[in-house]
């Protein structure tokens, strides 16, 4: 992935994302020693440890990478255009 900031005068900005679409990521999780938050992570899904965190591979779309834009949209109060 790539990105840059245009910025202007006040609180606008231009934002650039260039995003190659995986059909993985890579989450990272609770440190392997705290057992409880492991547990919750854990649920659902095959987790696997690495240099002491656990891991887990989730699958995604580029759909769901516009709903979570949107939603963030929302949330932040600050306006996105998809080219």
């Amino acid at each position: 992935m790539f990105s840059d900031f245009e910025y202007f005068d006040g609180q606008e900005a231009k934002a650039y994302l260039v995003i190659k679409e995986n059909k993985e990521l890579l989450k990272k999780g609770p440190p392997k020693e705290n057992k409880e938050a492991v547990k919750r992570f854990r649920q659902g899904r095959k987790i696997f440890f690495r240099k002491g965190y656990a891991y887990a591979k989730q699958k995604i779309s580029l759909e769901e990478i516009f709903d979570f834009l949107k939603r963030f949209e929302q949330e932040m109060s600050v306006g996105f255009e998809v080219v």
